[in-house]
């Protein structure tokens, strides 16, 4: 009964979570906290929070008028939990099983904050993977989709 509650909770909480954010928002970004983007050739991860649909989707991706192929390498997480830090700071995390391998996906979204300390950047991701274990990615919101 108590991982029911917890369960219900969790999804009324990620419920309301939605609500007082866009239903969609995208973000790019890069493996360095410093990496701005490059107006002609910006070679970055393109992440996609659907709060509607409880989901995480990240894609490599190039913008800008270079002609590079990036392999999309899209991957799909589902949202488990979100909650404030205490200083305004979002934790999200989500959950994507391959075969028979948990990978995760924590997003901190630091635009919120209100306590006066350094932070690393607004967004910061840090995927587990297969192949390269734990990656971390920094980033900004963007407007629109690309």
């Amino acid at each position: 009964m108590k991982t029911f509650f917890a369960l219900a909770l969790t999804l009324v909480s990620m419920n309301s979570f939605a609500e007082t954010r866009r239903a969609v928002e995208n973000f790019h970004l890069h493996t360095t906290r410093d990496t701005a983007e490059d107006s002609f050739c910006d070679i970055h991860t393109k992440m996609v929070i659907d709060y509607a649909a409880s989901k995480i989707t990240l894609t490599e991706a190039v913008s800008g008028a270079c002609e590079i192929h990036v392999e999309p390498n899209q991957r799909t997480f589902q949202l488990q939990t979100q909650e404030d830090d205490g200083c305004g700071s979002t934790e999200i995390e989500g959950v994507r099983i391959l075969g028979e391998s948990v990978l995760t996906l924590k997003v901190t979204d630091n635009r919120g904050r209100l306590c006066e300390n350094v932070i690393a950047a607004e967004i910061v991701v840090t995927e587990k993977t297969l192949r390269h274990g734990e990656i971390t990615r920094y980033g900004k919101f963007v407007r629109g989709s690309n």
